[in-house]
């Protein structure tokens, strides 16, 4: 066993006979997945926890431990359960089968490890719930306390030797037992880096001959290999990846190490399965479960594409019934091997928990600072390290509305920089050094790497005062709360204090000083303290800049937080923010509208240090103080209907059956993003049956995006992949068949799209110099094409399908690279849906 670490028969359905009403699981609202009914999940009689449930006539019962079983909770024995059916199913079964694998999605604080310690153990605590027989007494009663049968190893830091890892791993690969280490160290193995004893860091100018010895290269060379064949070939018979949202990144090198790995039975524990985005929970499904969800390009057709476009406030009503159909569709798919267990356990166990949202101005310095830098932000564009690189702004704009001293100290440092970049004798560019003003020129991709400047904010901080509070809107009410928190005799965490793995219990307050891109990261610093142990009722208290860019990242949170309800705990959170407010991360006003004194009356149900802070200062917030759950309420009224539920499972098969390829795509769709692919802020939205991606075929270029005048959204099955038509030869018209075949028109013209049908009076030849053929393509004279006028440009579309871009002259910033320069045209080659694809041809 290896584990990685960054630190339904039992479910009991009551329903109604008629197919219009909903279907409840009674107290699991945010539970899903096989043994989630914890009126089952209990010990015996005898105070023993039956394991392998309805197993075998020829298998006998399997308990946990004695310890172990007066410590698990009900809801900690249905996941031990769930474990034990994916991994192992039945002893039969597990000696002549591969296995499967599973996640283990339990929210933070429900005691995930403690779990998997009945089958290995975690290194913090397999001493405290497994110990060693030595580790016993010899009175020990092996009815009260069960010692581990089992051998652990660990591969920590320590081991900074191939010799000493070695060891390490070929012990436990000749023994058995348990292997704990950390993602980074199975990544370096199985790429099969090494670390030679006394090899230093190379210096800039190596003095003398560098000698290598042979002999210790291959000996180093083969125990990196006899290494990785132990880790990955065969392997161990089970992987446990704890914090498993690690793996989030099909492209990493994390993932591809971890999926080399032979074993089948693959479990992931993880309080926060989906964060950020739904191709990231796909590429953890698919580690488990490898080709589950199909492909990336099918699952990006199939639920990504409908989820996404259904969940804003502006989407149409039938994107959005698409967006909760798909939702349902994919939680079931998963529900048999992925077991979510939310907070409303803790809530039946713990006292209250409530989490406040103040919305804060900015001084009249803060103020004066992000209005220079997102002038100089507008002004800039895309060039420049301020459009190429959007965290490096984001990490500006922490600076000011934290506290212009954290400014002033950076701008400081820069001064320093350049006065010691006096002395050099060579005059070399520096990273450091100010961008070039966009009016006189452009930074291209060099501006990726050019570190920050703060050359914008010299003449504001000129004679700045440092040490004074009030420079800073957030840190004034900081101070408030902690200061009631202490009179009051509770403990307060201030984010960014505590995060992963602690246990801070002592604390019930919590202050979320920054918002986070990742809600996952904001949500974790709340679980260090409303967890098991905790006495008091807990107050979370969320700081957030209004009318600035973390007020835009605070609703994407929002929005991400309702996308993972929606899709793994199956809820139906309320619709808060238009497309235009999620996606939209500049937002700058010159003049902030006065707070709102009807607004900031303190209310009863209001806690008594939010009262104080609306009354003390009211000129610091901008709104009434609300709380961060009235966002993501539940919708009980748009639950889908069992009649919803089989029409949605129905739709979905249709669809999937219509979209089978006769043949797997030679270049798969290898796309970032789907985000990326959404129209300009202030766009429509269109109501229509568009562009599909699902039968592209992106050519040699894989960075390009398809580039259509709509928005791609997978509406209806849409017919398979035409013939195509070699390059230089004209097309042969089927009888019967007419240009145009398989483009949506009228939708397209319902769009704001222009399309035109012509006929082609006369031979237009596009040359190939710039192909990998070199041969040219043709349009024959009198051949049916239509010419399709949109936001992107103009496009010619022929009769089998392809599409041909024109441009003319230097692009202009903003094209999406439609356009090369010195008056070149770009040739795109489209399956049926339209869709161009780049071929990279010249006109």
């Amino acid at each position: 066993v290896i584990e990685l670490s960054s630190g339904d028969e039992d479910a009991q359905r009551i329903s109604s006979e008629s197919a219009n009403e909903e279907e409840d699981t009674p107290g699991a609202e945010e539970s899903g997945g096989a043994h989630v009914n914890d009126a089952l999940n209990q010990p015996d009689a005898l105070g023993r926890v039956l394991v392998n449930i309805n197993h075998p006539a020829n298998e006998r019962d399997l308990f946990l431990s004695p310890q172990l079983a007066r410590a698990v909770k009900p809801h900690q024995i249905g996941g031990i359960r769930f474990l034990y059916d994916n991994l192992v199913e039945s002893l039969e079964r597990y000696a002549n089968s591969s296995g499967f694998g599973c996640i283990l999605a339990h929210s933070m604080g429900l005691g995930k490890t403690l779990q998997v310690n009945t089958l290995q153990n975690w290194l913090a605590e397999f001493n405290i719930w497994l110990p060693a027989a030595e580790a016993l007494s010899a009175e020990n009663d092996p009815e009260n306390i069960s010692p581990r049968t089992f051998k652990v190893h660990v591969l920590s830091e320590e081991h900074r030797t191939t010799v000493s890892r070695a060891k390490v791993v070929s012990e436990w690969s000749e023994g058995g037992g348990v292997l704990l280490m950390g993602y980074e160290m199975f990544r370096v193995l199985s790429l099969k880096k090494s670390f030679i004893s006394g090899r230093k860091k190379k210096s800039k100018k190596p003095v003398g001959p560098v000698i290598i010895d042979l002999d210790e290269e291959e000996r180093q060379q083969e125990m990196l290999k006899d290494i990785e064949r132990a880790l990955s070939q065969p392997g161990p018979d089970v992987v446990i990846c704890d914090e498993g949202h690690r793996i989030k990144n099909f492209h990493s090198g994390t993932s591809q190490a971890l999926k080399s790995v032979r074993s089948r039975r693959r479990v992931v524990l993880t309080g926060y399965p989906l964060q950020n985005s739904l191709m990231e929970y796909w590429c953890m499904v698919d580690f488990v479960r490898p080709d589950i969800l199909g492909s990336r390009q099918e699952f990006s057709n199939m639920f990504e594409r409908p989820i996404l476009n259904g969940q804003c406030m502006d989407s149409t009503a039938k994107d959005v019934r698409l967006m909760r159909y798909r939702s349902h569709v994919l939680h079931s798919l998963l529900e048999g091997f992925v077991q979510r267990r939310g907070h409303d356990v803790l809530r039946t166990h713990l006292p209250l928990k409530e989490e406040t949202v103040i919305m804060v101005h900015l001084s009249p310095l803060q103020r004066a600072l992000y209005t220079q830098f997102m002038r100089r932000f507008r002004e800039a564009g895309s060039s420049g390290w301020l459009g190429l690189n959007p965290l490096k702004a984001f990490c500006v704009c922490c600076k000011i509305w934290n506290h212009p001293d954290v400014l002033y100290e950076a701008l400081q440092k820069e001064n320093l920089a350049n006065e010691q970049d006096l002395d050099l004798d060579d005059p070399a560019p520096s990273l450091k050094a100010k961008p070039p003003d966009s009016s006189h020129s452009k930074l291209g991709v060099a501006g990726l790497s050019m570190g920050i400047t703060y050359e914008w904010a010299k003449d504001i901080m000129t004679n700045y005062q440092t040490g004074v509070l009030e420079n800073s809107a957030k840190m004034v009410l900081l101070f408030h709360l902690i200061e009631e928190s202490v009179t009051r005799g509770d403990k307060i965490l201030v984010f960014r204090a505590g995060c992963l793995g602690v246990n801070l219990t002592g604390a019930n307050r919590v202050v979320v000083f920054d918002a986070s891109w990742n809600p996952c990261h904001d949500a974790q610093a709340v679980c260090r303290v409303y967890r098991y142990g905790q006495g008091k009722a807990c107050h979370i208290y969320r700081l957030v800049c209004d009318f600035t860019l973390e007020r835009k990242i605070y609703d994407r949170q929002v929005s991400k937080q309702g996308m993972s309800d929606r899709v793994v705990d199956e809820l139906n959170p309320v619709l808060n923010f238009t497309r235009r407010e999620v996606e939209s991360l500049l937002h700058f006003v010159e003049e902030e509208p006065g707070p709102a004194p009807l607004l900031l009356d303190p209310q009863d149900q209001m806690e008594d240090i939010i009262q104080q802070a609306c009354i003390i200062y009211p000129h610091l917030i901008t709104k009434r103080p609300f709380h961060h759950e009235s966002l993501l309420m539940e919708r009980k009224e748009t639950r889908l209907t069992r009649a919803e539920k089989k029409a949605a499972k129905k739709g979905y098969e249709d669809e999937k059956r219509a979209s089978v390829p006769h043949h797997r795509p030679a270049f798969p769709h290898n796309r970032p993003s789907y985000p990326h692919y959404y129209p300009p802020a202030g766009h429509g939205l269109p109501n229509a049956h568009s562009f599909s991606q699902r039968s592209c075929r992106l050519l040699p270029r894989l960075d390009e995006k398809p580039v259509a005048s709509v928005r791609p959204v997978q509406a209806t099955p849409i017919p398979l992949m035409p013939r195509q038509v070699p390059l230089g030869h004209a097309p042969s018209m089927a009888a019967g068949s007419s240009a145009g075949v398989g483009l949506p028109v009228s939708y397209l013209q319902k769009a704001g799209v222009y399309v035109q049908k012509i006929v082609t009076t006369t031979d237009i030849t596009i040359p190939g110099s710039n192909s990998a053929t070199d041969v040219q393509a043709r349009i024959g004279a009198g051949e049916t094409v239509h010419v399709i006028k949109g936001s992107k440009g103009t496009y010619i579309r022929t009769n089998d399908g392809r599409i041909f871009a024109f441009r003319t002259g230097r692009s202009r910033a903003g094209e999406e690279h439609l356009a090369t320069s010195r008056g070149r045209a770009v040739h795109y080659t489209a399956g049926p849906s339209g869709v161009p694809v780049r071929t990279g041809l010249s006109a």
